[in-house]
């Protein structure tokens, strides 16, 4: 049994053979819907911008249709499409305008929104006041002359007390 060959763009099927390939890949058939399915893909700047440079198609203005269709090289948009085209772009730089306006916005979440969210209580505030914990010597070296700076108990002095702040 031959292999068949299934074109997606066409949605026909073929022999396989590379001489029936090459044939129908350059079709005209075959070259019009692949054209029609990547121009879906387009988006309405570049397919004003396209147009632009075109003029109007003689053709279509006067008979309604033209031979050449997809592959004609003058423009086939009528004035409400391209209004249309016109009217997604403002569209679009809106939506855009919009999304940038709302990063600038945008608070910094804190941990109380954080716990809030989840219906968590918040954890209270409170102002961290320094407490140095109170060091003695033990009993059995109270009494014991020149103890090493190991043994002794730190004060207040060893301490760097600036208060940091991390960022």
């Amino acid at each position: 049994m031959d292999k068949r060959y299934y074109c997606d763009f066409c949605d026909k099927s073929f022999t396989d053979i590379p001489a029936n390939r090459k044939k129908h890949i350059n079709g005209t058939y075959h070259q019009r819907m692949r054209k029609e399915h990547y121009d879906s893909f387009r988006d309405a700047e570049s397919i004003l911008e396209e147009d632009a440079r075109k003029i109007p198609c003689k053709d279509l203005l006067r008979k309604g249709s033209c031979t050449f269709e997809l592959n004609c090289k003058f423009s086939h948009l009528t004035p409400e499409a391209k209004a249309e085209l016109k009217r997604e772009i403002l569209e679009k730089v809106e939506r855009e305008r919009l999304k940038q306006k709302e990063k600038k916005v945008t608070i910094t979440p804190t941990l109380e929104d954080w716990l809030q969210k989840r219906g968590k209580k918040p954890v209270k505030k409170t102002n961290p006041k320094v407490v140095f914990p109170q060091w003695s010597l033990p009993m059995n070296l109270r009494h014991v002359p020149n103890l090493p700076p190991s043994l002794l108990p730190p004060s207040m002095q060893n301490f760097n007390l600036e208060r940091v702040e991390w960022e």
